[in-house]
């Protein structure tokens, strides 16, 4: 339709065919400018022939977000019997495609391994679980309520852990994770909302490279565990070092974070700019 558009924040890859390669490359090559929020990202579209000064890399448009009121969030933790910093906040989605019996055994897998560092979060450090559906739709497959509750029913220490379903906006999920002593998350907007507060996060990858290339951008790749080979060992390692090294990794995280925020409300205005000065052409 010869109308200007803008690629702006995504990720994108890996390509599995020659096809999408191609209308890839094709639909990039004609964006007046292609914007992506991670490294691997840009390798990969220049992988697929296209014009490396051509993309730059920028935040996630989520880290200019900003925390809400806390009055709403204090009475949902006083509502679940849950203090500040005294419990561990933890987002789950479901994992796997229908009629693949393989993948769903690895779902069923995850689902385990996640139990077992609940029941270690319980026992050995003496923390809360607040399980959060940071999805509830638009279809089944996308509702977090689901595995939430799948775990709910497999723990043992049912009354230690809770599930949060609160509507609740972008600004007031901030400010939730925010109160978490830490935040185990598979959904990765959760860990950023709770990165935006400085709150230490682990992210569970499930697929593409937005998990482990953003937080390799901020020099916490170590911090990301790939869903497919996820083992509660190794998540309850890199818990260990947050509880131990926890004010030094916060103070990190802010520093880091507010480079981030200005970044990502900088470049839109500047989008915009462009946009109206098309218009007036």
């Amino acid at each position: 339709m010869q109308i200007p558009f803008i690629i702006y924040a995504q990720s994108v890859g890996p390509f599995n065919s020659k096809i999408s390669r191609y209308f890839v490359r094709w639909l990039f090559s004609r964006a007046a400018f292609v914007r992506v929020r991670e490294n691997i990202s840009k390798q990969e579209l220049v992988k697929i022939g296209l014009n490396r000064d051509k993309i730059l890399v920028v935040p996630d448009a989520a880290f200019a977000l900003k925390p809400s009121s806390e009055e709403k969030i204090k009475t949902i933790l006083e509502h679940h019997d849950l203090q500040p910093q005294r419990f561990v906040a933890v987002t789950i989605r479901q994992w796997y495609a229908k009629g693949r019996a393989d993948v769903a055994d690895e779902y069923k897998r995850y689902l385990k391994e996640i139990v077992k560092v609940i029941d270690f979060i319980v026992n050995n450090l003496k923390l809360k679980v607040g399980i959060i559906p940071h999805v509830t739709g638009p279809t089944q497959f996308e509702n977090d309520l689901i595995p939430s509750r799948q775990v709910l029913d497999l723990v043992r220490w049912k009354d230690k852990i809770v599930i949060i379903d609160d509507e609740l906006s972008p600004s007031q999920l901030i400010t939730l994770y925010a109160q978490a002593r830490f935040l185990i998350g598979t959904r990765f907007h959760s860990v950023i909302f709770a990165l935006i507060t400085g709150t230490p996060c682990i992210a569970i990858s499930y697929f593409g490279p937005k998990a482990f290339g953003i937080m390799q951008m901020l020099g916490f790749e170590k911090y990301v565990l790939d869903i497919k080979h996820f083992k509660a060992s190794n998540l309850i390692e890199l818990l260990k070092e947050i509880m131990e090294k926890r004010e030094e990794i916060v103070e990190y995280i802010k520093a880091k974070v507010t480079i981030l925020k200005k970044e990502s409300q900088r470049i839109p205005v500047m989008l915009i700019k462009y946009c109206r000065g098309i218009g007036k052409e």
